[in-house]
Parts: C-alpha cells; sequence; structure tokens
C-alpha cells in the first residue's frame, strides 16, 4: 500500500506528463493557425463568410484555455515538488538524488541501478526507505 508520499511523488509526475501534453497541444494548435499574407483579391474570387475567422477564432480560444489550464497544472506542480524539497531534507544526497531520478526524471528502477552502480532491487529499497524516513518527518 503506497504510502502518502509515494502518492504525491506520483501524482506530480503524472501532473508533468499531463503538462508536457498540453503544451505540445498548444504547439501544434499554433503551427495550425493559417498565417496572415497578403491575398491580391483582384485575382480571387471573395465570398462574405467568415468561416476563416471563426475558425481562426475557435483556435486562439482553445489555446487560452489549454494555457490557462497548463498554468494551473504548473502551480500544482511548483507547490508539491515544494513540499517535496522540505520533507527531502531529512534524507543523505544518494537517497535525495535516487527519488528525483525515479519520480521526478521518471527514470525506471533499472536505469537508476545502473547510473548509481547497484544491483536491480536495490535502489527500490533505498527509496522507499528514504520515502518512509520522509513520511515520519
Amino acid at each position: 500500500m503506497p504510502n502518502r508520499f509515494t502518492s504525491i511523488l506520483i501524482v506530480v509526475k503524472l501532473y508533468k506528463k499531463q503538462l508536457k501534453s498540453e503544451q505540445l497541444r498548444v504547439q501544434e494548435l499554433r503551427e495550425s493557425l493559417p498565417s496572415v499574407k497578403a491575398v491580391d483579391y483582384g485575382k480571387i474570387r471573395v465570398s462574405c463568410g467568415n468561416s476563416r475567422s471563426e475558425y481562426i477564432e475557435k483556435i486562439l480560444d482553445r489555446i487560452s484555455v489549454l494555457e490557462a489550464h497548463c498554468n494551473e497544472l504548473m502551480q500544482k506542480v511548483f507547490e508539491i515538488e515544494d513540499l517535496i524539497a522540505n520533507s527531502m531534507e531529512s534524507l543523505t544526497p544518494l537517497e535525495q538524488a535516487m527519488i528525483t531520478d525515479r519520480y521526478l526524471h521518471g527514470w525506471s528502477w533499472k536505469k537508476i541501478a545502473r547510473e548509481y552502480h547497484y544491483s536491480e532491487g536495490e535502489p527500490y529499497y533505498i527509496v522507499n526507505k528514504a520515502i518512509k524516513k520522509m513520511s515520519e518527518k
């Protein structure tokens, strides 16, 4: 059963993943906006519709909603990271680094073991022991 800090670490990881996804969507929407170009209306037939401006307005509205949500997510991530940082003060530098790599950078247990020169199960044990220590604080 995950304790409070494990849940918090998982939530921040999910928020960051969602934030990246929404930032990518904003970028895609911006790139889909038709560029403003000078048009020689003497050579083309012009209709009296607003479909292009309505389309652009819908995209801009969607971008605005996504950016507002991104800002909310970033604020939540910052708050959670501050809580985590305060709780990690009692940990050793190794424990801090492994927790950061696992939950904030998204590294796999295998990668952590390889980077820190441990067997595959040891980082899991070290991190879980550190999380228990954080929970007691």
